[in-house]
Order: C-alpha cells, then structure tokens, then sequence
C-alpha cells in the first residue's frame, strides 16, 4: 500500500515521519522495532461471539477470568447484567453471558485484541471490529480527517451512488467520520485517537475502523478459525475495504510495519497430547521392541477398556502386525 502522501500543500508533498512510538502486534504488544514505522495500534478492537460448544465456552470462561482478574488488581470486581434476553457477568470491557444453552462473548480493547484465539468453526461471531492506528502524515489529524470527508462524498460507489457519511465537529476541529449506515454489514470509523483517549501515545494518530456484521463477520470469523486469515491479511483487508470507499490509505504502507501475529497459547490438552509425543511415545516404542507391543498397550489401556474390548483390540493387531 505505498504511494504519495493524502494531501499536498503548494508542490510539496507531506512525506511519513521517518520513526514512531514502535507498533502492536496481533495481542496489542509493543515490538521493540520503532524505526521507520508508521502504524501504532492494529487488530481486533471489539468482539461479539456466541457459542453452544461445551470447549468454546471454557475458553470463554478462561478469557473472562483472565481479564477479571486483571480488573481486581485495580480494585474493579464483576457485576450481574444482561443483554437482549442473556444474564451474566460483566466487566468494563468484557461481558460472558447466557441464554439457553448458548453463551455469549462480548469483548473490546484488551479484551478484543486476545479474542482471535477463541474463533471455533462451527461458532457465531455476528460482529467484529477491525482497527488500525497509524501516525498521520505532517501530524495534523483533523486535516486528513477532512480531506477524507471531502474525498468520499465526491466518489461513487459500484453502483453509481454517493455513500452516507457524517462528520463530527468538536470546537470547529474536525473529530470524527463515519461512513455508511450503521446498521449495514459494514460501517466505518475515521477518528482522532488522541482526541477520544487523551493518550499520549496516540498524538497525531488516526484510526481507521470497520464494523463487520452479518455474513462478513461470520467470513472473518470462520478465517480465523481455520487458520487462513493472519493479521497481515486482516489489516489488507481493511486497508482494501477503505481504499474502495473512498478512504486514501495510500500512506499506510503494510510492508513496512512488524505486525505479527503470536503462535496461540495451547489449551491444557494440547500440552498434554504435547507430552505424551514427546515424553511417552518413545518409551512405549522402546518397550515395544524388548517385550512386544502387548506389554506395552496392556499398561496404558488397562483401566480404560473391558476384557472384552482388551481381547478384540489385541486379535485385531496380532493379525496386522504379529506379536
């Protein structure tokens, strides 16, 4: 996504700065490379996803835990609460709640940023918002926020039409831009990060952030689930997503950034499948080749399985393979 600056005064362009604060990666971690970099925060920045699957929900559970205990360190305990018919816990920036047999996952910020490791195939996400922040161009945020206000409502969509947009103005500086209807399968966020957190970090920045409902999340969220969507394509995505409806991302060049995405934590199971690979595989091959495999299956299987299954499993094998 390279290319020239948004906006030139006179004949000169406005050139990226040259450094920046470094940037996030797939779980909002700072990389410790800050030379030549230009996107400060990208990933997933609010969550909403429902499960019926007993595995999805401990997952749902650990995440909760996790950010409740995070929130108790700051004096902050879990209320009772609800949402559209479901009853359950909250917390500032994540909610776990349940209907029926079915729990629902709200998430945003922190919370959000983790939750690319709770997508299951066969789960519901019917929204998911994807961000990123990036050091704007000469620094000057309300211009380029304005430029892109000007920009979309003179383009046309496939279909010939202009886009729905409304500018937010604050004191006479240009704040907030949002295109599209809210409640369509994708609506957009253009706004001053530092205006809306007073975070200093974020002085000069711009985010750019879509709401993804319906099918689209639904597609996101079944990427993520099988693997085939990293945050390098996520963040193509959106730039894509942007540049059709008008937005100039030109200057977020995803080339140069260290967004990466963390291998996930493995669940208590895979650490254990891990191990027995690792640690009682061998050994069972070396008792295998001094006293044949039927020393061996005899003491791993013997409280899990009858006589009868014992007998079955073992004529089977002597056929295969002998003793």
């Amino acid at each position: 996504m390279g290319g020239s600056s948004y906006v030139s005064r006179g004949t000169q362009h406005i050139q990226p700065p040259c450094s920046n604060r470094g940037v996030i990666d797939f779980m909002g971690n700072k990389s410790s490379a800050v030379l030549d970099r230009t996107i400060t925060s990208a990933g997933i920045d609010y969550l909403t996803c429902s499960s019926t699957n007993p595995r999805t929900i401990k997952e749902y559970e650990h995440a909760f835990a996790t950010s409740a205990m995070d929130y108790r360190r700051a004096g902050t305990s879990p209320r009772r609460g609800g949402f559209h018919g479901y009853a359950g816990m909250r917390l500032p920036d994540t909610s776990i709640l349940t209907r029926d047999n079915r729990t629902l996952y709200i998430a945003s910020g922190s919370g959000a940023q983790r939750g690319w490791k709770l997508a299951r195939t066969g789960d519901n996400c019917s929204r998911i918002d994807i961000q990123v922040t990036a050091r704007v161009p000469g620094g000057d945020v309300s211009e380029y926020i304005n430029t892109q206000h000007n920009g979309v409502r003179s383009a046309r969509t496939l279909r010939g039409h202009t886009q729905h947009t409304r500018y937010e103005v604050v004191d006479g500086v240009g704040q907030t831009l949002y295109i599209g209807k809210r409640s369509s399968d994708l609506f957009i966020r253009i706004y001053d990060k530092f205006a809306e957190s007073g975070d200093e970090a974020y002085k000069g920045c711009v985010r750019l952030e879509i709401e993804y409902k319906g099918k689209r999340s639904a597609a996101i969220w079944r990427a993520l689930a099988d693997g085939s969507l990293s945050l390098r394509a996520m963040m193509a995505m959106l730039l894509r997503d942007l540049e059709e409806r008008g937005v100039d991302v030109s200057w977020i060049d995803l080339d140069r950034q260290d967004v990466v995405r963390p291998k996930p934590i493995p669940l208590k199971e895979e650490r254990t499948l891990g191990w027995w690979a690792s640690q009682v595989a061998p050994s069972v091959a070396r008792l295998s080749a001094e006293r044949g495999w039927y020393t061996a299956f005899r003491v791993l299987f013997h409280e899990a399985l009858t006589e009868w299954d014992k007998t079955a499993i073992m004529n089977t094998m002597s056929l295969q393979w002998g003793n």
